[in-house]
């Protein structure tokens, strides 16, 4: 695109973003289930994690660098979802009941959610939901912090800011 327009473009791509206190994104329903919720239940996956002004950060240092056609990952840190977990528990002082759901138990609900599809069967959580749930994608942030002169934000320093202690 940027060729074809004569556009100078870059692209930010922000791993799960954290803050911002919205309970309806996918953060907000995160944080608003370990909070509401004594026992939690863990897939096999997890996530990586960004602060959503560290994102903004992002944005603006990205107006002050050549670096046309450059794409960046925003990520903090890359945590299983007990990792994170018991870190909200430590910061929350909030004692969580972890269970474990075995991968090949994620597996059977991918199964039989994709089949109750194909009937017209709808769930808030999809086969392909499940599926990701299961992966563990870790991302470097690397070019970002040298390109874009960022210090990104210590997920257990954003858990501090929106968790009720």
């Amino acid at each position: 695109l940027h060729r074809m327009e004569n556009i100078e473009l870059i692209i930010l791509n922000p791993v799960f973003m954290l803050g911002g206190l919205n309970p309806e994104s996918s953060s907000g329903k995160l944080l608003g289930m370990l909070k509401r919720n004594r026992i939690v239940f863990a897939p096999p996956g997890g996530k990586s994690f960004v602060y959503v002004l560290d994102v903004a950060q992002a944005v603006i240092n990205s107006f002050k660098i050549l670096g046309e056609g450059q794409k960046y990952l925003l990520c903090s840190e890359c945590l299983s979802f007990r990792q994170f977990y018991l870190k909200y528990s430590r910061i929350a002082h909030k004692k969580l009941i972890i269970i474990d759901i075995p991968h090949f138990l994620m597996r059977l609900v991918s199964i039989v959610t994709n089949l109750l599809e194909k009937v017209g069967v709808r769930f808030s959580l999809s086969g392909v939901n499940v599926d990701i749930l299961c992966e563990n994608p870790c991302y470097s942030s690397r070019l970002a912090k040298r390109d874009l002169k960022l210090n990104f934000t210590p997920i257990d320093a954003v858990l501090m800011k929106y968790v009720d202690v």
